[in-house]
């Protein structure tokens, strides 16, 4: 399923409704959807997922990518962040990890790293390249 991000602009604004329009203009939002909508489709097999429920996750990690990216920008103009931002940005990304996490084809962490600590206690295997010999008969 591909989602054309032009297409959930309003859904992520409408999660966002506390920021102003001035510091999260359509360009961005969008940019962000595109970088949410690509994460999806590598850590979610969306061949066998409901449209409906990947648009969600899509929806609301690009929210908090958009959020992430206000925050930044607001303490680059203002030289600090609202009060309520560090409370929103967890309450956002919680959000989209609660949407992605039941559907992630690999594990991630709360951050969206592909956690990969199951793997730390796996025993290696050792593998080695053999000659073999074919026993046959071969005639001329």
């Amino acid at each position: 399923m591909t989602i054309p991000p032009s297409s959930l602009l309003f859904d992520v604004r409408r999660e966002l409704s506390d920021i102003p329009d001035d510091h999260a203009d359509d360009t961005i939002i969008e940019q962000m959807t595109v970088q949410a909508n690509d994460f999806c489709g590598t850590i979610i097999d969306v061949a066998s997922e409901d449209d409906s429920y990947i648009e969600h996750c899509v929806v609301t990690l690009a929210a908090y990518f958009v959020y992430l990216n206000y925050t930044s920008l607001t303490e680059r103009r203002l030289g600090t962040i609202p009060q309520t931002a560090v409370i929103r940005l967890t309450e956002l990304r919680r959000k989209a990890y609660t949407f992605i996490s039941k559907v992630a084809t690999e594990p991630i962490d709360e951050y969206f790293n592909v956690d990969d600590s199951e793997d730390v206690n796996v025993r290696p295997t050792s593998l080695g390249l053999v000659n073999t010999v074919s026993h046959g008969i071969y005639t001329t």
